[in-house]
């Protein structure tokens, strides 16, 4: 009796059958007895009211944080009603699901998403506006670890602007700057040398000779790796805002 009430609760949620949902907690189902409720009650489109039903019969701040360390969705509305029931805007889930670069946390799944969607920098506000922090890796997460794929500006600018480090590594070594001359992504590199990356800065997988990386070498060490790269533009972009020392002051 008891699995079929639960197995009930699943099918209501999935629908998006709030009342059948709240008849069913009611006569003995459990939020937690088909497992996490989540993927069904925010299956799209997701909707507030089931959450709050759930909450209602038992689905308190410590399951919220334990169901949604599994199970992140980071959609606004939905965001502001977990933070209002007590989910920890810093919770982490489990590492390198849904190919998000370092924890599972609210901020990197909202960068995940930003990847695609320019308007979750409204989840990021809400998210930093509760405490959120952004990590080392929110960026990463925010261009894509290969950095060759879609990216929004509005969402890169959000990060930079709030503190997101345009030198932070790749899970390979690389800097961000690095991967995306290796990927010609002209646009992602122009953004970040305007945003303060460093061009001496490229991690550990460049094509240069230690010998090459003394003097002023060093200093135009991705101008260099473009070169090798066969980059044109990005050569172009990197010879603009590359200054000889000779030069500077004149």
């Amino acid at each position: 009796m008891q699995k079929a009430l639960d197995h009930a609760v699943y099918e209501a949620a999935y629908h998006k059958h709030a009342s059948t949902l709240g008849f069913l907690f009611e006569n003995g189902a459990s939020t937690t007895g088909y497992g996490s409720l989540l993927p069904a009650a925010l299956r799209f489109p997701p909707d507030p009211v089931l959450l709050q039903v759930m909450y209602e019969h038992g689905w308190d701040a410590e399951q919220i944080d334990k169901d949604m360390a599994r199970d992140e969705i980071v959609i606004k509305d939905l965001t502001e009603w977990l933070l209002d029931h007590g989910m920890d805007p810093n919770l982490k889930g489990r590492k390198g699901l849904t190919g998000i670069v370092g924890d599972m946390t609210p901020m990197n799944a909202a960068a995940l998403g930003g990847r695609t969607r320019a308007y979750m920098t409204t989840t990021m506000d809400l998210l930093h506006s509760r405490g959120a922090s952004l990590g080392p890796s929110v960026l990463v997460n925010a261009v894509g670890w290969r950095s060759g794929g879609t990216h929004q500006p509005k969402v890169l600018q959000w990060l930079v602007d709030h503190g997101a480090d345009v030198n932070c590594a790749m899970p390979s070594g690389t800097s961000i700057l690095e991967a995306a001359i290796a990927k010609r992504n002209a646009a992602l590199v122009r953004f970040l040398l305007e945003n303060g990356a460093d061009p001496d800065h490229l991690g550990k997988h460049t094509l240069l000779d230690d010998d090459d990386n003394e003097g002023e070498g060093r200093r135009i060490m991705a101008l260099r790796y473009a070169l090798e790269m066969q980059a044109d533009e990005i050569c172009d972009i990197l010879r603009n805002h590359v200054v000889p020392q000779d030069r500077q002051g004149a």
